[in-house]
């Protein structure tokens, strides 16, 4: 049977007007989003337990400079997964506080579950500011995350390097790379809305170190990232045959569409589809399905499969 662990957790903005309600909404929905798909592989991974799901649910929301509360609910698999995360806690918990290298601000050990949720929003922040920039462009943010104060609190809440933390954090962050940017620029929008922006702090109390200025100062204000494939139908198109495998209907295949694809793509052949009847042909007439990647680096789709649905018989003279 499962069980539950609750948890508190702050968004503070350090905003001296009052905050459109539309960029309200917006922080919460991105912090749902991030809490539902990135943090039971999170704490899965760093507390040594299996989190099932993470339900992101608002106390309440402040005034004057703007606070989001939430509680942080865990559910864990089974109560042994629960007390085995209980016992990393109380474990994590011994020496309450911890400083930065060089000084600053104190660190309270309650950051097992605050600074797993920084260095998500930093990381997605970070992803969405270097895919905006024009293709063939540096990227603008050449802050090294790992020296990051919310990253350093992270990985000192649970005795590891930042190396070690930014390991784990990046491997949760790959599991989609868009939407962790996506959200985590909703969870920054509002500290971008004064002239020259206002601090984010995401941790319990405001002496908690903000994220960096770079970051925010940088992060666009509304971003969407392309969908990593599209796929588009197409009728009756020539098809020319580059390889071929009669003992498969998936590998080994290759082809061109000569106004669609510049290179060879692979082929994958619909059940419908006779391996036999293509095999030693040139150039056939198909109808079919083309799917696309979308290239970070070219900034444009790129053909990567063509789904054979059915051949187009050629009707006679």
């Amino acid at each position: 049977m499962s069980a539950e662990l609750s948890f508190e957790h702050v968004v503070y903005y350090g905003t001296r007007e009052p905050l459109p309600i539309k960029d309200v909404v917006e922080s919460l929905i991105g912090m749902d989003k991030i809490a539902t798909t990135f943090l039971a592989d999170a704490y899965s991974r760093l507390l040594g337990a299996e989190v099932l799901t993470v339900n992101a649910l608002v106390e309440g929301l402040e005034e004057g400079s703007f606070i989001e509360r939430f509680l942080l609910r865990l559910t864990f698999k089974d109560e042994a997964s629960m007390d085995a995360a209980a016992d990393k806690l109380r474990n994590l918990a011994i020496g309450a506080y911890h400083k930065l290298p060089g000084g600053g601000y104190p660190v309270i050990k309650a950051t097992v579950v605050s600074g797993v949720i920084a260095a998500l929003i930093a990381t997605g922040t970070v992803y969405a500011i270097n895919a905006a920039q024009p293709a063939g462009s540096n990227p603008s943010v050449s802050i090294n995350l790992q020296d990051s104060p919310v990253i350093v609190i992270g990985a000192e809440s649970y005795n590891m390097t930042p190396q070690e933390f930014m390991t784990i954090v990046e491997s949760v962050a790959a599991r989609d790379r868009k939407k962790l940017a996506e959200n985590s620029v909703k969870v920054v929008a509002p500290a971008k809305r004064e002239p020259g922006g206002s601090s984010v702090h995401i941790g319990e109390g405001t002496n908690i170190p903000a994220m960096d200025a770079d970051i925010v100062t940088q992060a666009p204000a509304v971003f969407s990232m392309e969908p990593d494939e599209i796929s588009e139908s197409y009728d009756d198109v020539d098809l020319e045959i580059r390889a071929t495998d009669r003992d498969s209907a998936s590998r080994g295949w290759s082809g061109v569409i000569p106004h669609l694809t510049k290179t060879r793509v692979k082929l994958q052949l619909a059940d419908a589809v006779d391996p036999h009847h293509l095999a030693g042909r040139f150039t056939v007439r198909a109808n079919v399905i083309v799917h696309y990647r979308y290239s970070t680096a070219k900034k444009q789709y790129i053909p990567n499969l063509i789904e054979v649905l059915s051949l187009v018989e050629e009707s006679a003279p």
